[in-house]
Order: structure tokens, then C-alpha cells, then sequence
């Protein structure tokens, strides 16, 4: 049996994705940016997509101070900073990015990219502690307009 290679298999997962958002129907819905607000259903469903991988990777309970969130309904990103409920800060040194964080090789941020499936939204990437502009990746990967990431 031939042998799947490794970048085809970590695109697997994301097909479903991908099909869904090909057949949403075109409108002006997703064409408008917005920033959903406090209350809002679709930012909690936004970033409650992200908050399990972010909770696995530093190991235990988060909450996120939300610097950025903006979606066209199909899409959304995310960037914030995760702390621990009641408001403390996240131990870095306590968790998997200990040795970066002490040399100064990350940052506290957290991004996210998510997208509207006809299950609700669901994570496709994510980063944690970037140093650089990583969405720019992303909005190339996906053909997604600058205008999701920064306002115009």
C-alpha cells in the first residue's frame, strides 16, 4: 500500500473544512468583517473551537483576554493573550514553552484561525507565542483577504 506523505495526511483533517466552506453560498454576510461582541454566540463558539488545543499545550484551564477577533461568518481570527481563571497570568515557566519563554524566544500571544462549519465553528490552526505576523500564512493558505486580519 502506498505510503501517504506527511504534509498530505496533516491536510486530511481539514477537508471537511474546506468542502463546507466551498459550498456555503455567496452574500454579503461574509463579506462584511465585525468583531463579535461580549454576548455574542459567535464569539463564544469561536473561541471556545480554540480553547482546547490551547489548554492542552500549556496545561490546564484558560481564558483569553480577546486583543483581536473579526469574522466575514465563515472565517474568524484570533489573537489574544490566555490566562488562568480568576485573572492570573499564565506560569510559561511551568508549562511545555518553559526553556523559549526564559530566552526570551516567544512572545504570550495566542492566534487562532476558525471556520464555520455546518457542525458549528471549528479550529484549523492555531499558534502559541509567536515572535512574527504569523496569520500572514495563513491568509495566503486559505486566500483569505488581509481585511480579516487588520482593519481597513
Amino acid at each position: 500500500m502506498p505510503r501517504v506523505p506527511a504534509r498530505a495526511r496533516l491536510a486530511l483533517p481539514l477537508v471537511p473544512v474546506l468542502l463546507a466552506l466551498a459550498a456555503a453560498p455567496p452574500g454579503h454576510a461574509r463579506d462584511a468583517i465585525r468583531t463579535p461582541q461580549v454576548g455574542d454566540p459567535d464569539r463564544k463558539a469561536i473561541l471556545n473551537a480554540l480553547r482546547p488545543a490551547v489548554e492542552a499545550a500549556l496545561g490546564g484551564r484558560v481564558l483569553f483576554v480577546v486583543n483581536v477577533l473579526r469574522t466575514d461568518g465563515r472565517w474568524a481570527f484570533f489573537q489574544g493573550t490566555p490566562q488562568r481563571p480568576g485573572g492570573r497570568a499564565v506560569d510559561w515557566t511551568r508549562t511545555p514553552y518553559a526553556e523559549a519563554w526564559r530566552a526570551d524566544a516567544m512572545s504570550d500571544v495566542v492566534m487562532g484561525l476558525v471556520a464555520r462549519t455546518p457542525d458549528g465553528w471549528r479550529l484549523v490552526d492555531h499558534v502559541i507565542g509567536p515572535t512574527d505576523v504569523h496569520w500572514v500564512g495563513w491568509r495566503d493558505a486559505y486566500g483569505l483577504p488581509q481585511r480579516l486580519f487588520l482593519p481597513e
